[in-house]
């Protein structure tokens, strides 16, 4: 799988973990999906910030890399917030409501903005060198 659809898949896992999460059910359960949620979510982050962004940068994704770089730390920090607070107590739902609502537009942005300018930059030969470092990245222990 090339780097984009590595990124397309990982946000999916984290779309379906937030419906998962709403599913009606105990607290105890909703800690379990939400640390499967702050996994994929943190994987996520990590293929842009340690593989995707640094490959994506040029002179056509100049502009708007920095914004998509802001947008990934902002997760980043609304993620270890989240992780300090406990599912269903306090302002843990509002802060998971910001937080999904963030992740969805920085998804979409990248979508429409950044992906299309870099498979025009990288090829489809070099979105699946960056899936493979991906997936090896994910094999490796943390």
């Amino acid at each position: 799988m090339d780097a984009i659809g590595k990124l397309e898949s990982q946000h999916s896992e984290v779309v379906r973990l937030f419906r998962e999460y709403r599913l009606p059910g105990e607290v105890r359960d909703r800690e379990g999906i939400f640390g499967k949620l702050s996994e994929a979510i943190a994987t996520y982050t990590e293929y842009e910030g340690r593989i995707f962004y640094p490959a994506a940068k040029a002179r056509r994704t100049a502009k708007m890399l920095p914004r998509f770089i802001d947008e990934q730390r902002r997760l980043d920090r609304h993620l270890a917030e989240l992780k300090k607070l406990h599912p269903g107590v306090g302002p843990f739902d509002q802060k998971l409501n910001d937080l999904e609502r963030d992740i969805e537009a920085h998804a979409r942005e990248q979508s429409e903005e950044l992906y299309p300018q870099v498979r025009a930059q990288l090829g489809r030969l070099g979105l699946d060198k960056l899936g493979e470092q991906m997936e090896r990245m994910t094999r490796e222990p943390s």
